[in-house]
């Protein structure tokens, strides 16, 4: 299972365009991220831990998408769904075609 994404925080902003605001808006992101590495409290995560997690999220995800798969493969074949004669078409039945009518010519 995927776990849930966090949120960006509440107060976050993307960087101004304007070339001297970003610069500073950089040098504040820059220092709030050192202030938080350097804080005590900061739950470190071990590369090897994440690594595990995104195998197991990718190994779920191939499952899934194997499974996709199998289902398109053993969907009925509308070849053979269709009546003698009749020809394959890319665009849906007329209204008319539905009912066993068939369709005014235009």
């Amino acid at each position: 299972m995927i776990p849930e994404q966090p949120l960006p925080p509440d107060d976050f902003a993307p960087p101004p365009e304007d070339e001297a605001e970003y610069d500073a808006w950089f040098r504040a992101q820059v220092e709030a991220a050192i202030a938080e590495a350097d804080d005590p409290n900061c739950e470190w995560i071990p590369n090897e831990a994440i690594l595990q997690e995104n195998a197991i999220l990718r190994a779920e995800l191939e499952t899934m998408i194997e499974a996709q798969k199998n289902t398109k493969n053993n969907a009925p074949d509308m070849d053979r769904a269709r009546k003698p004669g009749q020809e394959l078409s890319d665009s849906p039945p007329r209204a008319a075609e539905c009912h066993g009518r068939s369709a005014p010519t235009e």
